[in-house]
């Protein structure tokens, strides 16, 4: 249960806890700063309140929440400060106006400054909205031995601009052990002159990939880390990190492990610290330096370029053939590593994980995720491996069904929930209708939804004579699914099978993109796969003929009316 004390009583709270612990506490500061970009709203123009609350917990387990500091920003900042005991877990809630307010979790540090930025982005592109971040630390309460800590410093990168850049860890290892706090793209660090400090607590070895992002120079970044308990690890930029090819594509960053004998030592730095790789990565920067300058309209020849450069081969290649020569040393390092379970079985794990054995055919990588599964304990084994090998033998379906789901075969049988919970089968469908269409989409899809005004049209024209539409959603969530369908108004049926493209619908029929659509008979033999909303019409007209066409052979009476 929660409760939110009063002011006065929060006081009284917190300053019974400061009469016990006098002598113990120390001063906080938090400033904070509104930045507007794009088209964002006036500083001026708005009223705001800044508050930070934090909780107590009685005896009974009750949750009060109690005011720690609060107060407003002037000229687009705000300084609050205060007393903690120790690390203190905290909210700090933004209202602009009337507006809802904003929140941002937060970690309090005694003697120092936490940082937080408002950024009002840019509202002339939908989709992008205002965002509360933690300046250049984002930490955590724990102080148990299983925390790591990521240190990124890309201040040396001085041709690109990273005032508005953020920072933010995905995590790449399937279903992390219980009791791992890993922070996501929701909780992104603003970058602070091109730093930032990102903390977790990783309960087993994780392959993580840092992502940099900057809104200014279209800026990206990724490195791939492992962390594991007591991790610490330091990223920063290859020799031509700032260069990139034209499209955005930047070098590699390094990512260094400062604990010796760490699993990120022994997979990542395997290729990362190699000789090879090395010379392949600076071929790489400069290659993708002479693309992107090729691209101006400066008349520096390749030999003025390179003059003063010293590098292990020509940059003659394109920036695409030598990041492919870079990715076929990272691919042969971790396949041996991965086939070289008798060692470590984690190892191996984890260099399946980062991709090893990508290329060959997907049996060759079941063969290897199964003599990993006899390596390893249970547990990992039904957390980490299962997952990824039904993954793999969902997608040797995918590849055959494609192949044999075609025009004259019946269409697999699937039963899948509406919108509104009711379960709806094919077979029902078809027996209600002449010709059915089945289209796989998700509301994340551009081409699915430019395809909705055609066949809203179509369906409305033609589902009072034996047609409909079937759309199956392969949303992540239920949510996006219904706000995709509500937005676009799907006309027909709508079901989903919320499981991307993996789900058992879209593996059943062979989906490799969407949209994909089956256009089927009543008996669920397809007529067609895969056509185009002109094809569909034409079809339809051949069918069922076209109601324009019937309007003007129609003759009227005497009276006018229409027959």
């Amino acid at each position: 249960m929660k409760r939110k004390i009063g002011l006065t009583i929060a006081v009284l709270s917190v300053l019974f806890v400061w009469w016990g612990h006098a002598s113990e506490n120390k001063t906080f500061t938090v400033t904070g700063e509104w930045i507007v970009t794009g088209s964002g709203a006036s500083i001026e123009e708005m009223e705001t309140f800044v508050e930070i609350t934090g909780c107590l917990v009685d005896d009974d387990g009750t949750t009060y929440e109690y005011i720690v500091a609060s107060g407003s920003f002037t000229d687009g900042k705000v300084v609050l400060e205060g007393e903690i005991e120790s690390r203190t877990s905290v909210v700090i809630s933004v209202t602009r106006g009337k507006e809802a307010p904003m929140t941002l979790s937060a970690v309090l540090i005694p003697d120092t400054i936490t940082s937080f930025v408002l950024w009002d982005r840019d509202n002339s592109f939908p989709g992008i909205e205002d965002q509360l971040l933690l300046v250049e630390d984002f930490r955590i309460v724990e102080g148990s031995d299983a925390k790591f800590t990521i240190i990124g410093d890309l201040s040396s990168i001085d041709d690109k601009d990273l005032s508005l850049a953020v920072a933010y860890i995905g995590v790449g290892s399937s279903n992390p052990k219980e009791g791992s706090i890993l922070s996501n793209r929701s909780n992104q660090v603003f970058l602070k002159d091109g730093r930032f400090l990102i903390e977790g607590i990783a309960t087993e070895p994780l392959l993580v990939d840092v992502w940099v992002h900057s809104q200014v120079d279209v800026y990206s970044g990724v490195v791939s880390v492992i962390v594991e308990p007591g991790a610490k690890i330091r990223i920063f930029p290859s020799k031509s990190s700032s260069s990139f090819a034209p499209g955005g594509r930047a070098s590699e960053l390094i990512a260094h492990s400062e604990k010796e004998g760490s699993y990120h030592s022994k997979v990542i730095e395997s290729w990362q610290n190699s000789d090879e790789y090395l010379r392949k990565m600076d071929v790489y920067a400069h290659a993708i330096e002479i693309a992107a300058k090729k691209t101006t309209a400066d008349s520096t020849t390749e030999d003025e370029l390179t003059k003063d450069e010293v590098v292990a081969e020509q940059p003659t290649k394109t920036p695409f053939d030598a990041f492919k020569e870079m990715a076929a040393i990272k691919n042969s390092i971790l396949t041996s590593l991965a086939q070289n379970t008798q060692d470590d079985a984690t190892v191996a794990l984890l260099a399946m994980e980062l991709g090893a054995r990508s290329g060959v055919a997907y049996a060759r990588q079941l063969e290897s995720w199964d003599k990993i599964a006899t390596a390893l304990d249970k547990d990992i084994v039904a957390r980490r491996v299962v997952p990824q090998r039904d993954s793999q033998e969902r997608q040797i379906r995918v590849a055959s069904n494609a192949k044999t789901i075609v025009a004259g075969q019946i269409a697999p049988e699937f039963t899948l929930t509406d919108l509104d919970g009711e379960d709806v089968a094919l077979n029902d469908v078809l027996a209600e209708n002449e010709v059915v269409l089945i289209d796989f989409w998700a509301s994340w899809c551009g081409p699915c939804v430019a395809k909705l005004p055609k066949l809203k049209k179509l369906h409305a024209e033609y589902s009072e004579k034996g047609f409909e539409i079937v759309f199956v959603s392969i949303d992540d969530t239920y949510e996006d699914w219904k706000a995709g369908a509500d937005a676009h108004q799907v006309p027909g049926i709508n079901v989903g099978d919320l499981n991307g493209f993996l789900g058992d619908t879209p593996v059943d029929y062979g989906v490799t993109w969407i949209p994909t659509e089956f256009l089927l008979e009543s008996d669920g033999k397809i007529l067609n796969r895969e056509l185009s909303t002109d094809e569909l019409e034409r079809l339809l007209k051949d069918r069922f003929g076209s109601d324009t066409e019937q309007e003007e052979t129609e003759e009227p009476t005497a009276e006018g009316e229409v027959l």
